[in-house]
């Protein structure tokens, strides 16, 4: 699915309204000639700022953070059958991105592709667009370990029929599960005894 990386959005990402059919993602986040990748793996500290990542539908975490202390800024996660955005660090932040079409198997028997999943520490999503992901737009932590500290905000989270054939489904099919799922360690402490883990603002 391709992006126009002349259009760029300034702030938060566009209401979506509900029930329209067809809809591509809202305007892209990159600027100028972004710097165009299948798979970014980050394990030093810094600022990513102007990143396509057009997995061409391959698998695993495509953006995978694995050092502490970043920021993952206007930057486009696209055409993968794996998840969007892995973080497995401390410290991250994620704003002004767009995750689209993360989409495993076939509408029939859809398995988990997440737009943004992991086991983080102090984590930041804003300004942020994630739809047509055939498992959540937000789900910490699948391997069950533990996380918290998490802030949404000003974030848009959709699905929709798809408005075109993608990976193995079809046009018109409705991809996704939930906005946010969360998980917690087997024995370890629930989400509910510790309520500053996870805020949400204007999502």
């Amino acid at each position: 699915m391709p992006c126009d990386a002349g259009a760029r959005l300034a702030g938060g990402p566009p209401a979506r309204p509900a029930g329209e059919a067809g809809r591509n993602p809202g305007p892209c986040r990159l600027s100028g000639r972004p710097k165009k990748v299948d798979r970014l793996q980050i394990t030093k500290p810094g600022v990513y700022d102007n990143y396509l990542v057009d997995s061409h539908w391959a698998g695993g975490n495509r953006v995978k953070i694995t050092s502490g202390n970043v920021t993952l800024r206007h930057c486009e996660i696209c055409n993968s059958t794996g998840n969007g955005v892995g973080v497995f660090a401390d410290d991250v932040v994620i704003e002004d991105c767009k995750i689209h079409h993360c989409l495993k198997s076939t509408f029939q028997s859809q398995e988990d592709a997440h737009g943004i999943t992991g086991h983080p520490r102090r984590l930041r999503i804003a300004n942020c667009e994630i739809c047509y992901v055939s498992g959540d737009c937000v789900q910490f932590d699948p391997d069950r370990k533990p996380w918290g500290d998490v802030v949404i905000e000003n974030c848009t989270f959709w699905t929709g029929p798809l408005p075109a054939d993608a990976a193995g489904f079809r046009k018109g099919q409705r991809p996704g599960e939930n906005a946010f799922d969360s998980k917690s360690p087997p024995g370890g402490p629930a989400l509910d005894d510790h309520p500053a883990q996870l805020v949400f603002l204007r999502l």
